[in-house]
């Protein structure tokens, strides 16, 4: 969740009317791998983002 957004899972749950099948952490290590032309998770593979991406991957490609 980002602090400066304030919304959670559940609260976009209910905006939506869907299930959030995940979250990704805010960092400012995405904008700054990205300004550098590397993928964070190639960068830094055991970054909290980059394990939290996999797992997002994961859930997803066993939902198709």
């Amino acid at each position: 969740m980002d602090p400066e957004v304030r919304l959670g899972a559940r609260e976009v749950d209910a905006l939506v009317h869907n299930r959030v099948d995940g979250e990704l952490p805010a960092t400012r290590a995405v904008p700054a791998s990205i300004n550098q032309g590397v993928p964070l998770a190639t960068a830094i593979p055991d970054h909290p983002f980059a394990r939290a991406l996999r797992r997002f991957t994961e859930t997803c490609i066993d939902h198709v």
